[in-house]
């Protein structure tokens, strides 16, 4: 299988997968509120705060298409071992990682900035883009585009810096 048909393969069914993880999981997720709310509000829209929902999960499940992608020899994410995952507007954030109460607002923040990235692209553009910059650098999670954005801005976010992420995105996608 080429690079192409694996990425139709791909948009295929992770457009399935991300689609139905948010039905699933949108249903019993919760507004972003309190105190979490207060503290990214000077970096996102009252909106976007007011779109997204967290639901807590015992452990983020891989799609059920990897074993396909096993089986064509391909490296996979292992989101079994990931401390989020954004659908559109719905973050999925696990209970199996231990964290302090600042890494887990600085995780919270690094998964809006993907509910910016899904609103600016749209859930196709975003995947193609995801996907695309994953096979470009030879399936390397950390060399994704949208993921090097969002990891530049949480560690921002970190420092304390004061910005809109609505802003520093808009720099990337303007069309």
């Amino acid at each position: 299988m080429n690079n192409r048909d694996i990425m139709n393969m791909l948009m295929q069914e992770t457009y399935k997968w991300i689609v139905g993880q948010r039905s699933v999981y949108g249903m019993r997720a919760k507004r972003i509120g309190g105190a979490d709310r207060e503290r990214l509000l000077p970096y996102f829209k009252s909106r976007v705060l007011d779109s997204a929902r967290v639901a807590l999960v015992g452990r983020i499940d891989n799609p059920p298409f990897y074993p396909r992608l096993k089986d064509l020899g391909l490296s996979v994410i292992d989101f079994r071992e990931m401390d989020g995952i954004t659908f559109v507007d719905c973050i999925l954030m696990s209970k199996a990682v231990q964290r302090s109460d600042k890494d887990r607002l600085s995780i919270l923040f690094h998964e809006m900035v993907h509910v910016v990235q899904y609103r600016y692209l749209g859930v196709r553009r975003f995947l193609e883009e995801y996907l695309a910059g994953w096979i470009k650098n030879r399936r390397d999670y950390s060399s994704i585009p949208l993921e090097k954005q969002a990891y530049d801005l949480q560690r921002r976010f970190d420092r304390g810096e004061r910005f809109s992420v609505e802003s520093k995105l808009g720099i990337f996608f303007l069309f």
